[in-house]
């Protein structure tokens, strides 16, 4: 019992309070922009990163949880995957609205790795995934997760090199800095997903949340373009 109280459950712990610290303080700070900007464009990105956070902190705490007691019943393989499914097409849905939005800023309006052609077809995905993974608990179909999570990742991974590419396409250095934050979210977090599937503990795959909420903040930090935008207008 000592074992796992310093091996599992104190690690759980301290990894779940940093993730929620930095996941709510950045719901905290999108919120604040969303409530003092008039730009759409801005105000839609602050509160869709204010939902992604709040899903997060809840995601990530249920899974720490879960770590500690997995004998509760609260800590079910259904209730964790329709949890974790939210912040996952939340996060497609936020590569969507930050791609366009370097668009946007650029003002050749430029195309960063065919997105202006894709995105249609990136948007599909996300409904898609979705349907076919929620199906699963609807119509019982067994391969209904497999084949969401077929379309999910492969979209995860382009929007991804799409974020990374359109750092070097924006000019304002404050944006620039959040789309590059946004990058190394999507590397963490993807880490952590191909982690959860390897035969090691968890708790490493919790360091990885732990990492992402991190991004998370700082992505927040930066969420206006400091050349075009304050905070206060």
């Amino acid at each position: 019992m000592s074992s796992d109280l310093v091996v599992t459950v104190l690690p759980t712990l301290v990894l779940i309070g940093l993730t929620d610290v930095f996941s709510l303080y950045a719901v905290y700070l999108s919120i604040s922009v969303w409530r003092g900007l008039v730009v759409p464009v801005y105000r839609s990105r602050a509160l869709w990163m204010a939902l992604l956070g709040v899903f997060a902190a809840i995601v990530f705490t249920y899974e720490g949880l879960a770590i500690i007691v997995p004998s509760s019943p609260l800590a079910s393989v259904e209730v964790r995957e329709i949890l974790f499914a939210i912040p996952l097409g939340v996060i497609l849905v936020l590569i969507n609205r930050t791609a366009n939005t370097v668009i946007k800023l650029d003002y050749l309006r430029r195309d960063v790795l065919f997105w202006k052609e894709l995105r249609f077809v990136f948007g599909a995905v996300v409904v898609l995934f979705y349907i076919l993974f929620y199906s699963h608990y609807v119509y019982f179909l067994p391969d209904a997760q497999g084949f969401a999570l077929a379309l999910y990742f492969p979209a995860l991974v382009y929007g991804a090199i799409v974020i990374a590419k359109g750092t070097t396409v924006t000019r304002d250095t404050t944006f620039r800095s959040h789309v590059k934050w946004f990058g190394y979210l999507l590397a963490a977090f993807i880490a952590g997903n191909v982690i959860y599937f390897l035969p090691i503990s968890l708790v490493i795959d919790l360091v990885f949340f732990a990492l992402t909420s991190f991004c998370f903040y700082k992505m927040a930090r930066f969420l206006v373009p400091a050349g075009r935008l304050s905070a206060s207008q």
